[in-house]
């Protein structure tokens, strides 16, 4: 087993039988990077490899639930104040979420913006199959339940792989 950090233009072709993004990364791969890294992963897998992945259920509006005007917890580095923003999604499913940190002990302030794209269903499998990968299974949790489109299935987790 080998693993590597980086995009995926690092993957060798045909050389892999297993190709994991964890922690949701499918998400952070917006527009068309995110057909790129299919096809890139496509092409590093051997003859009947297999892609799995984890993203969010666009139906669930998770979005929703990350609005925190300002909330306090203590942390290593101190007492923390953080607050969070979201937008509703564009037409391509992208919301911008705003993190204002502020560190009170250390009188340090951080404000991260970030990205990320939901997708349904049936717009991970078109782009999936475009890239010459068939969906095989599509989990709502990490306990095997089969997805079944519901919008109190907060998880899609997808296992493809690459047609011979």
């Amino acid at each position: 087993m080998e693993w590597r950090l980086g995009t995926s233009r690092l993957l060798d072709t045909n050389r892999n039988d297993l190709i994991i993004m964890t922690g949701k990364v499918a998400m952070h791969i917006l527009g068309d990077d995110w057909h790129i890294t299919l096809k890139d992963i496509a092409h590093g897998l051997k003859s009947g490899g297999l892609l799995a992945f984890e993203t969010r259920n666009p139906l669930a509006q998770a979005w929703t639930e990350w609005n925190d005007p300002g909330s306090k917890r203590n942390t290593a580095a101190g007492l923390l104040r953080e607050s969070t923003t979201t937008s509703d999604p564009d037409p391509d499913g992208v919301i911008t979420m705003r993190c204002h940190n502020e560190f009170i002990d250390a009188n340090h302030e951080v404000d991260v913006e970030q990205r990320l794209q939901f997708r349904t269903v049936d717009q991970i499998t078109a782009d999936l199959n475009c890239a010459g990968l068939t969906v095989l299974r599509v989990w709502s949790d990490w306990t095997g339940t089969p997805f079944t489109g519901a919008a109190s299935e907060r998880l899609m987790i997808f296992e493809a792989h690459l047609r011979t």
